[in-house]
């Protein structure tokens, strides 16, 4: 490998932006739609029954993901830093931090994101 730093980097600031972007996939796994649904349904051959279901706490906390995509975003913009102090190639470098950093202020990105596709339709139905 030409730029070792950077492309692990590179590949770590990827895993901790798609890890950040599926966050809610990744608590929830994958469910029917019956047991997304808020009632159990149990039938036999002489009776039906449709009771509300009860809440289970979720096995995986949402700090869990959230301080993963963290720390991989972290050692992401790390190595970014590290693979520029190298003189490995600049654009690999930054793309890896600019990643991580991504990843880090994930919440933050989509609010400007939002805030992007707001001012973009404002301006065009004022056209």
């Amino acid at each position: 490998m030409r730029h070792p730093y950077s492309t692990v980097g590179l590949t770590i600031g990827f895993l901790a932006v798609c890890l950040a972007a599926f966050e809610s996939f990744a608590l929830s796994g994958p469910h029917s739609k019956d047991e997304r649904s808020g009632w159990q349904i149990s039938w036999s051959k002489q009776s039906f029954s449709l009771k509300p279901k009860k809440d289970e706490p979720n096995s995986q906390p949402a700090s869990v993901v959230r301080i993963a995509y963290t720390a991989l975003g972290l050692m992401a913009i790390g190595l970014g830093v590290v693979a520029w102090t190298r003189k490995e190639q600049a654009r690999i470098a930054g793309g890896a931090a600019a990643l991580g950093l991504i990843a880090v202020a994930w919440q933050w990105v989509l609010l400007g994101v939002g805030i992007a596709v707001l001012l973009l339709i404002l301006a065009s139905l004022s056209m």
